[in-house]
C-alpha cells in the first residue's frame, strides 16, 4: 500500500538492470527491486504489493517473454507497465502494443527518456488520486483512501474497515499511516486511527461513526477535535 511512486525491473541483463535502478534513484523514485525472468517478476509483484509501475524488457532469456510479463499484470494486479526492447520492428511493436503498455522504450535509452515516461505515467495516475493498493490474501486490492472508515490495530496486523466489508493486513497502525501519509487518516488511540470524513460527532473519550464508536485517548483528542471543527 502506498501513494509513493514504486518501481519494479524486470530486466534480464544485470548492468543494464542496476544501471535504470540507479537513473530511477537519481529520480528519486523507490525501486522494490530487479527481477530477471518471468518468474522472478511475478514473485516480487506477490511480495511487493505496493509496486504501481512496472518496467519490463521484452526479450528475456527464458521460456516466458515481457509480453507475458504485461498479460499477467493486465489480469491480476492492473498497474501501467512500460517495455524496453532492443528491437523496433513492426512485429514485435505490434506484439507489444496488443497488451496496452503505457510506454516503450528502445535500448540504449537515456535518463531523460525515463524521467518523461514516468512523468507522463504520473500525471495520468493523479486522475484518481489517494489510491491505495494492497495485498488481501490472495487478491490484489485497490481501494480509496475514503472509502476507509477506521483502522484496528490487532498485534502485528491492521484491519481496514470499509462500510462493506474489512481486510487483514500485516503491517503496524503506524506503519500503515506514515506510507500512506493521507491527511484523512488520523490516529485517536494507540490501537485505532478514523477517516475524518467518516466522523458524525466527538464526545470526550469516543468517536462516533454512523454504527461504530471508536476510542479516543487523551493524546489525540485536540488534534482530532480541531481538524473535525474546521472541516464543518
Amino acid at each position: 500500500m502506498n501513494k509513493q511512486l514504486n518501481i519494479l525491473i524486470v530486466e534480464d541483463e544485470l548492468l543494464i538492470g542496476e544501471m535504470l535502478k540507479e537513473m530511477l534513484h537519481n529520480q528519486h523514485y523507490n525501486v522494490v527491486g530487479i527481477a530477471s525472468s518471468y518468474i522472478e517478476g511475478k514473485i516480487l509483484l506477490e511480495e511487493h504489493p505496493e509496486t504501481n509501475i512496472v518496467i519490463t524488457d521484452i526479450n528475456l532469456n527464458n521460456d516466458q517473454s515481457g509480453l507475458e510479463m504485461g498479460q499477467l499484470i493486465n489480469t491480476h494486479y492492473h498497474i501501467p507497465f512500460i517495455y524496453l526492447t532492443s528491437y523496433s520492428d513492426p512485429k514485435t511493436l505490434e506484439l507489444a502494443a496488443a497488451t496496452q503498455p503505457f510506454g516503450y522504450m528502445i535500448k540504449p535509452f537515456k535518463e531523460e527518456e525515463i524521467a518523461a515516461t514516468l512523468m507522463m505515467i504520473k500525471s495520468r495516475m493523479n486522475l484518481t488520486p489517494d489510491l491505495i493498493t494492497f495485498k488481501h490474501g490472495i487478491d490484489t486490492v485497490k481501494l480509496q483512501i475514503n472509502d476507509i472508515r477506521y483502522l484496528q490495530s490487532e498485534g502485528n496486523y491492521i484491519l481496514v474497515f470499509t462500510q462493506e466489508k474489512k481486510y487483514l493486513l500485516r503491517t503496524a497502525l503506524e506503519s500503515f499511516l506514515q506510507e500512506i501519509n493521507s491527511s484523512l487518516l488520523r490516529r485517536t488511540h494507540r490501537s485505532f486511527a478514523v477517516n475524518l470524513n467518516h466522523i458524525i460527532s466527538i464526545k470526550s473519550q469516543e468517536i462516533k461513526l454512523t454504527d461504530k464508536k471508536i476510542p479516543l485517548s487523551r493524546k489525540y483528542k485536540k488534534e482530532i477535535h480541531d481538524l473535525f471543527i474546521s472541516q464543518q
